[in-house]
């Protein structure tokens, strides 16, 4: 759960602006598709899980790196069928917003969202059974061909 959530979050940042949906990433990576305010809705995929980690953007060479991220929301749905939702709308800059300020790069918002169900041996806070959808928005650029 935990791992699901912070790779919602780096890959959300990762497709930020790379090849248009494509075909699925490997089963141990995390895919998270990315709605852009270019038009475009990337797939991209996460290998690591600390809130700024790079991905990979889908049938591509590219790389997308997450610079900020904001208005975060959360639901979670028990197994009992109790609903808990939260929101932040606080926003998350990489050096305390430095990286997005002197970024040459032309950069994207995305908006995201993953949804998943917490399993036997998550690290979650909630049931196993709980399903859990994480979303906000992501600025990020993208690097390489």
């Amino acid at each position: 759960m935990r791992r699901a959530l912070m790779v919602a979050a780096a890959a959300a940042a990762l497709v930020i602006g790379a090849a248009p949906l494509a075909a699925a990433a490997p089963p141990e990576q995390e895919t998270v598709l990315l709605d852009c305010d270019n038009g475009q809705t990337y797939t991209a995929v996460v290998n690591g899980n600390g809130a700024f980690t790079p991905a990979r953007v889908v049938d591509s060479n590219q790389v997308a790196v997450p610079v900020t991220f904001s208005d975060f929301t959360l639901k979670a749905v028990l197994p009992d069928g109790t609903v808990i939702e939260d929101s932040d709308p606080s926003v998350d800059a990489k050096g305390g917003g430095n990286v997005e300020a002197r970024n040459p790069q032309v950069t994207l918002t995305c908006t995201f969202e993953l949804t998943t169900v917490v399993e036997e041996g998550d690290e979650a806070p909630f049931p196993v059974g709980t399903e859990v959808t994480f979303g906000g928005v992501v600025t990020g650029f993208v690097t390489g061909p």
